[in-house]
C-alpha cells in the first residue's frame, strides 16, 4: 500500500503515483492563538480528511506579531487579520529592527505548535511549516511604506530586509529542527501587479534564496 509520503516523493521525481496527491489546509482563527489550540485544529482536519501532506497554518500575519504589530481578526472564516499597529512608520524603523529569537515569543509558540502537529501525525505524512519570504513580512510590518522607502530609500529597506532574513532563516532552520518535514514558502509580492523584475531581483530573490539555498 503506497504511503503518503511515498505517493508525494513519487511525484516529485516527476514519475507516475498511484494517484495524484491531495491536500488542503486552512486557519483557524482564534484557536490558532496558542500553541495547543492551533495543533489541536491541525490534527483534527487531517484525521477527518487523511490529505497527503500536512500544512501547518500559523496566526495570520505570526512574522509581523513577532516584530511588535498589534493585530485583530476580522469578522470571516479565512482566519485574515487587521493591523491596529505596524513596526516600522518611517524610514529609520527598518534600521532599528532587531533580530528576534526564534524560541521565545510568538516565534516560539508556533514551533510549540509544529511539535504538537508532528508528535499527533502520522509519520507517514509529510508536515510543512508555512514560512513567508523576507519581503513580504517586510510588506506585513509596513503596511504600504516598503514601496514607498524601495524608491525613496532602498538602503535603508534593504537594511530592515536583511534583519528579516536573518530572523526568517532561523525561524526556518528551528521549524525543521523541530519535526517539519519540509517548508511551505509564501511570497505575496513576486507579482507583476506589485513590482518590475528588476525591484523583485532586487529586493526579493537575493532574501529569498539567503533561505532557501540554506535549508
Amino acid at each position: 500500500m503506497t504511503t503518503h509520503k511515498e505517493r508525494i516523493l513519487t511525484t516529485l521525481r516527476g514519475e507516475t503515483p498511484d494517484r495524484t496527491p491531495v491536500a488542503l489546509w486552512r486557519h483557524f482563527p482564534h484557536h490558532d492563538a496558542s500553541a495547543e489550540g492551533l495543533a489541536e485544529r491541525v490534527v483534527a482536519f487531517q484525521q477527518r480528511y487523511d490529505f497527503d501532506l500536512v500544512k501547518v497554518t500559523p496566526v495570520a500575519g505570526y512574522p509581523a506579531e513577532a516584530w511588535g504589530a498589534q493585530l485583530y481578526y476580522l469578522d470571516n472564516d479565512h482566519g485574515t487579520r487587521g493591523y491596529t499597529q505596524r513596526p516600522v512608520n518611517a524610514v529609520d524603523d527598518w534600521h532599528n529592527l532587531a533580530p528576534l529569537d526564534v524560541h521565545e515569543g510568538l516565534l516560539g509558540r508556533e514551533l510549540e505548535a509544529l511539535k504538537a502537529v508532528r508528535a499527533s501525525v502520522d509519520n507517514d505524512v509529510h508536515v510543512l511549516q508555512t514560512i513567508f519570504s523576507p519581503l513580504t513580512i517586510a510588506k506585513n510590518l509596513s503596511d504600504t511604506l516598503w514601496k514607498t522607502h524601495l524608491e525613496t530609500d532602498p538602503e535603508a529597506l534593504h537594511s530592515g530586509l536583511k534583519t528579516i532574513a536573518h530572523t526568517t532563516l532561523e525561524f526556518a532552520k528551528a521549524s525543521l529542527a523541530s519535526g517539519a518535514d519540509a517548508l511551505f514558502f509564501a511570497t505575496q509580492l513576486a507579482s507583476y501587479d506589485e513590482l518590475n523584475e528588476e525591484q523583485y531581483k532586487a529586493f526579493g530573490v537575493p532574501y529569498d534564496l539567503h533561505i532557501l539555498e540554506a535549508v
